[in-house]
């Protein structure tokens, strides 16, 4: 009996060896292209997890989440709602229908042809309120944003939309933008200079730049600064909403474009918003670095600055005492980026939330406990 069971063991041990080598053998003689296939399935199979590229990669965002808008011109943006005052009045409007108790829309007056100036408003996060505790505990700092002064400014209009795109719909993605959520009112003008933006001219309907139409320093400020300072009904909206929530904000950010040698240009009006913008570009300088070849490194990458005569920073910071930060967006096919629209919104975009990333960290850690 023990040498029939030795017998069939070895048998079997033999017809398995026989199977593993002739599977092994169909293995090897397996056209190549029905390998490479398998191959590119797990491939495929891998990056569904991983980002896309390197350069698209930096957003932190799978192929099939990548908003059409990366890949967009500004003016293909700009023809999906026939202009881009109504894609970006749209893309408020929308956001507020889905998010009826978060986001809040005010008309805050018309320009001279008649089109809204619209204030939206994203309250934080419910998070409930501490019993018996000083109000301010319990009060959320606000940050003020404007887009759209300049009305052919596009990518700065398009960054500001990506962001809360971001923030509303993926979170996870993106811990700085979440944060902002839970920590700070944000009340935002889209389309400051709106006739400008709706047919993407600089200045305004009666041909005045309204970033040389403010007091301080307008005898000097150079460009169509209008007819005296503050002559323009955009000009006067924005220092009464400034001066409406000056009290409980924290900045004033001001967000335009931009098309020198440096990447992005930025301007402060005192040194606690300067620390903010020059702390956020060496880190945005980190970033850049990691994702790019840098063709003029003799150059600058960012250029900082104070505001400029007639600027509504200046006047804003020095008068109504509200720091203020402004940083200008790259534009498409820029010398030290490339020509692909993809490069320009990841640019843009880590360029704001280096900024708001360091306006969180005063919030959480330079205030007096």
């Amino acid at each position: 009996i023990q040498m029939i069971s030795l017998v069939l063991g070895i048998k079997k041990i033999k017809a398995k060896k026989n199977k593993t080598e002739k599977l092994s053998s169909n293995q090897e003689n397996e056209p190549k292209t029905t390998k490479q296939k398998k191959k590119s399935a797990f491939k495929q199979s891998a990056s569904e997890t991983k980002p896309i590229s390197k350069k698209i990669g930096v957003l932190g965002l799978k192929a099939k989440q990548l908003h059409p808008w990366y890949l967009q011109s500004n003016d293909e943006i700009a023809a999906l709602g026939g202009d881009m005052l109504q894609v970006c009045y749209g893309f408020f409007d929308r956001l507020m229908e889905t998010f009826p108790q978060d986001v809040h829309c005010e008309v805050l007056g018309h320009e001279s042809t008649g089109l809204e100036i619209r204030e939206y408003w994203i309250k934080p996060r419910h998070i409930g309120k501490m019993r018996i505790a000083p109000p301010e505990i319990n009060t959320f700092p606000t940050l003020l944003m404007i887009s759209g002064q300049h009305g052919q400014e596009y990518s700065a209009i398009v960054n500001v939309m990506l962001m809360l795109h971001h923030m509303f719909y993926e979170p996870r993605q993106y811990p700085t933008l979440s944060l902002l959520r839970s920590s700070f009112h944000l009340r935002i003008i889209p389309c400051l200079n709106p006739w400008g933006v709706k047919n993407a001219k600089r200045r305004n309907a009666r041909y005045v730049d309204l970033n040389r139409n403010f007091s301080v320093g307008w005898l000097q400020a150079q460009g169509n600064k209008g007819e005296a300072a503050l002559s323009e009904i955009e000009s006067q909206i924005l220092l009464n909403w400034v001066k409406q929530h000056k009290e409980q904000t924290l900045c004033f950010l001001n967000f335009h474009d931009h098309s020198d040698l440096a990447v992005s240009w930025g301007c402060a009006s005192e040194p606690f918003s300067q620390r903010i913008l020059l702390h956020a570009f060496q880190k945005f300088s980190v970033w850049y670095h990691q994702h790019f070849d840098d063709p003029n490194p003799e150059i600058s990458l960012t250029w900082l600055g104070v505001p400029r005569d007639g600027y509504s920073d200046k006047h804003i910071g020095e008068v109504l005492e509200v720091p203020t930060l402004l940083f200008e967006c790259p534009y498409i096919n820029h010398a030290r980026i490339s020509n692909e629209w993809s490069d320009v919104r990841s640019v843009s975009l880590q360029l704001l939330i280096h900024v708001l990333d360091r306006l969180l960290a005063h919030y959480y850690h330079d205030q007096p406990v």
